[in-house]
């Protein structure tokens, strides 16, 4: 993970920060906000004490009232912040221990705030205008939003299972739109078919002839189709039981539909 956010000091005054005793991720997330954000200097029982950006004077029994551990716990945890590489605790004296972040400006950025500083301060207010223009940009999102809901597609559990094969076959190229279209075609005009199982006997065959770059897979899948329901293959289980004695009339009856309308499928240039 990466990246990090803006924490305001002001949380050391909310009720949730009030909570003790602290564990060791709170402690350390106080540690980073008691520290200088700049250098200065401070007093420190009536001594007045140099302090730089980063770091914090204080002591052990501070941050033991503090935190609501005991010295022995602030003391090992400080330590072990210290081997870790994530601290540098200095005792001056017996009195004060001077501690101080490292690599405190990954934690906190000093020229980015600068820069956004200075931008607020130079922007000018906005016009009515531009809040107004502001106004229906949102309203057009919220419109196209709208319809973007409006055009979901919730596939079918055969429209699955067919898109799924035809992924499976090797050099298929796969295109959900146009995939979904054909499957939509190939039911209309093979209503008799079992779809499914169709194309599933179609990937089993393209095992022996595997497609090349020069084929046209969906024209070769129509073909296919084509042929299955003129030898009476992969029909669906209402249709295999009467297909003996009306083989002809159902052939009659596809040559007087007009599926003109679907040649755009079949007739694109070859799938690369």
């Amino acid at each position: 993970m990466s990246g990090w956010i803006k924490l305001h000091r002001c949380i050391q005054d909310h009720w949730l920060w009030q909570e003790k005793p602290f564990d060791k991720r709170a402690a350390w997330i106080d540690i980073l906000l008691m520290v200088n954000h700049a250098d200065q200097k401070v007093a420190f029982r009536n001594e007045l004490v140099g302090v730089q950006r980063g770091e914090r004077i204080t002591s052990e029994p501070k941050l033991a009232e503090r935190w609501g551990w005991s010295r022995t716990k602030v003391r090992n945890f400080l330590n072990l912040l210290e081997k870790d590489g994530m601290i540098e605790n200095k005792k001056e004296n017996r009195k004060r221990t001077r501690l101080r972040v490292l690599n405190y400006d990954v934690y906190q950025g000093t020229k980015d705030n600068e820069k956004t500083s200075r931008k607020q301060a130079e922007n000018k207010p906005r016009t009515s205008r531009e809040q107004a223009e502001d106004i229906n940009k949102n309203d057009k999102k919220e419109k196209n939003d709208k319809n973007d809901k409006e055009d979901i597609y919730i596939l079918q559990p055969d429209e699955v299972r067919f898109l799924s094969t035809l992924e499976k076959i090797p050099h298929y190229p796969a295109d959900r739109k146009r995939d979904l279209e054909m499957y939509q075609t190939l039911k209309d005009r093979y209503p008799e078919l079992d779809l499914c199982e169709a194309i599933a006997q179609w990937r089993m065959y393209k095992l022996d002839k595997p497609l090349t770059e020069k084929s046209n897979p969906r024209s070769q899948i129509n073909m296919a189709f084509k042929k299955y329901t003129e030898w009476g293959n992969c029909l669906k289980e209402g249709e295999r039981s009467g297909k003996s004695g009306s083989g002809s009339a159902d052939k009659d009856q596809r040559k007087t539909r007009d599926y003109s309308k679907y040649d755009h499928l079949w007739n694109r240039p070859a799938d690369s």
